[in-house]
């Protein structure tokens, strides 16, 4: 956490909206519970306390009811639609989730979450403490000091006096009268008519606060903005709306707080609470990883939560292993004799994974560069067939290779695993081999377990394996210099290419059990996800047959529902825009809705 935090409060409110926005209709458990929002909170807090460092941390919350700004404005957020259904179904899970986290839950009725956080940050600052709010409010900019700033972590930007001068126009202390001046549509502040960002920016940053510019009016049509001269009169008939809204703008720092700053600890998880609510919401990736941790813990003898378990292992456990580390033995296949070898080890399992290496992602257009096999973690091989480089060694005829892969592996019932084996069958069965015993896709696999994640063999090596793949850049080059995959010499194309064997193989090794410990999944895994596989390779590989007339009846019916998802989309975001363009569509979700960037992933 920047500049080491004796104390972080966390905007739950701020967090709750920003998570159902961005999750908004995603994610539900097999029996409909909505779990979207939950699960954005998880990540979003076990990040905070993963960056805490050892602070205290405290989570803020509205409490239900109005607040005393209702009562001195009853317009105050009348705007404001009531809490979604989907939103409101979720607060007992985000309450068990924060608890079972270890961290405070504090709210307190009658004032607003940003009273609770502007009290603690004052009472942090009378003890010399250093605070970071972790929110994505601009009201909160008010409390930024020397000793307090703003953390917005969904865009990892921080505040400091400098950062909301340069965001605002105006320093921390003044943000209370830009936003008396200007208003607030979000929260229905009123202001003052016809008061923009850069009427009140050159109004602060001439003149001071609504009050220094009451007692300063006369020289308001000396400074430099448009309609300065006649702005008196204007600003004389509207200060007592401008004064109501600095009230209702001013975040009140003497709340009484039902729990002191030298209470709070910091977190220690209830790892069986979390497990129970993991369980319940079907978050399988979190309960096994959970799991695993307090597996590891036992075994050890310590009772230590998971972010203590984690910074004391970091120099260790959080870098991913490599090739070259685990010192994975990669046999490059040259001859018979040593091809037999390899597929007589893979007989002797019974299960072997296989990658192969093309020309192309197109099965139709990729020509066959290589096969790998790994039938043993730690032990794989290469069977290049078509490198083309100047010097190349000579290598095995295609035609010989695939009729010993035909006669050991479907000869022999011997289980095929794959990353993705649908394009492997494609790629083979173009070339003269049809695999008949196809078992298992670790792709697949992974998806069943998480729908959420990303199912490249990179993000789930190093997921499952903690493992950092050879990447396809880094034996092929990038830009004009980039290498087809023929042209890699055989030593580089030996180990990239094993190691996709092995990693399939490790990665098969590490979820079978998961779906095993899932009847549920290992169900739908045996009797729908592998058939449907073989079902999808024969539609591409011979094609289907298409009535034009449905397909035209289809094309109308589809075109109609994109029109009404056109109409839900702009009332969603409450105008009309291009959808077709990135920069209106970033307008909107990023900066209007205020959903989270994501992450780019690795392809």
């Amino acid at each position: 956490m920047k500049d080491n935090a004796d104390l972080i409060l966390i905007d739950g409110s701020s967090f709750l909206y920003r998570a159902y926005y961005a999750a908004k209709g995603g994610f539900t458990t097999k029996s409909g519970i909505p779990t979207g929002v939950t699960l954005l909170m998880t990540n979003m807090l076990r990040r905070i306390i993963s960056m805490a460092g050892g602070a205290r941390i405290i989570a803020v919350f509205d409490a239900k009811g109005k607040s005393f700004r209702a009562e001195l404005y009853k317009e105050y957020k009348a705007n404001r639609p009531p809490m979604p259904d989907e939103l409101k179904v979720q607060l007992e899970y985000v309450t068990a989730l924060v608890k079972g986290l270890g961290l405070p839950f504090v709210s307190v009725p009658g004032v607003e979450a940003d009273d609770v956080l502007g009290t603690y940050a004052l009472k942090a600052e009378e003890k010399n403490l250093r605070t970071v709010i972790c929110t994505g409010d601009k009201d909160l900019a008010q409390l930024v000091t020397d000793k307090t700033t703003l953390l917005d972590t969904m865009n990892d930007k921080s505040y400091d006096i400098d950062a909301v001068k340069e965001k605002y126009g105006v320093g921390p202390e003044h943000i209370i009268d830009l936003l008396a001046l200007k208003g607030d549509t979000s929260d229905n502040i009123p202001g003052m008519a016809g008061c923009g960002d850069k009427t009140a920016c050159a109004l602060i940053n001439g003149l001071g606060g609504i009050e220094e510019i009451y007692s300063r009016r006369a020289e308001i049509s000396s400074l430099s903005f448009r309609g300065a001269k006649n702005f008196k009169e204007k600003y004389e008939a509207e200060i007592n709306n401008i004064r109501l809204s600095y009230e209702l703008a001013r975040i009140r720092r003497d709340v009484k707080l039902p729990l002191a700053i030298e209470e709070v600890k910091p977190p220690v998880a209830d790892t069986q609470a979390l497990l129970s609510l993991y369980e319940t919401l079907e978050f399988r990736k979190l309960h096994d990883e959970l799991m695993q941790n307090s597996l590891n813990s036992s075994l050890l003898g310590v009772g230590k939560n998971k972010v203590q378990e984690k910074e004391e292992k970091k120099t260790i456990s959080d870098i991913p292993d490599t090739f070259e580390s685990l010192k994975t033995e990669s046999i490059l296949v040259l001859d018979l004799k040593t091809l037999d070898e390899e597929l007589e080890n893979a007989k002797n399992r019974g299960l072997v994974a296989l990658d192969t290496e093309t020309t192309s992602l197109r099965t139709e257009e990729a020509s066959l560069v290589g096969i790998s096999l790994c039938s043993k973690s730690g032990h794989t091989c290469y069977i290049p067939l078509s490198h083309d480089y100047l010097g190349v060694p000579s290598q095995l005829p295609k035609e010989e290779v695939l009729k010993r892969l035909d006669s050991v592996l479907n000869g022999n019932n011997v289980k095929i695993v794959g990353h993705n084996i649908k394009y492997d069958m494609l790629v083979l069965a173009r070339h003269g081999l049809n695999l008949k015993t196809v078992y298992a896709d670790t792709m697949v696999m992974a998806h069943l377990l998480d729908s959420s994640q990303g199912v490249s063999m990179d993000e789930l090596a190093l997921a499952y394996l903690n493992y950092q793949d050879i990447s396809y850049d880094e034996v092929t080059g990038t830009g004009k210099k980039r290498l087809v995959f023929s042209q890699v010499p055989l030593d580089q194309a030996c180990k990239y290419a094993g190691e996709d064997a092995e990693v399939t193989f490790r990665l098969y090794d590490r979820l079978l059990p998961m779906l095993k410990a899932k009847t549920v999944l290992l169900k739908a895994f045996d009797d729908v996800e592998m058939p449907l596989v073989k079902v999808l390779f024969k539609m591409e590989l011979q094609g289907v047959l298409v009535d034009r007339n449905v397909l035209f009846e289809q094309n109308k019916v589809l075109n109609a529902e994109m029109l009404q998802i056109q109409q839900d989309i702009y009332a969603s975001a409450g105008e009309q825009f291009n959808i077709s363009s990135p920069k209106q569509l970033g307008t909107v979700l990023f900066e209007k809705l205020g959903i989270p960037y994501p992450k780019k992933r690795k392809e």
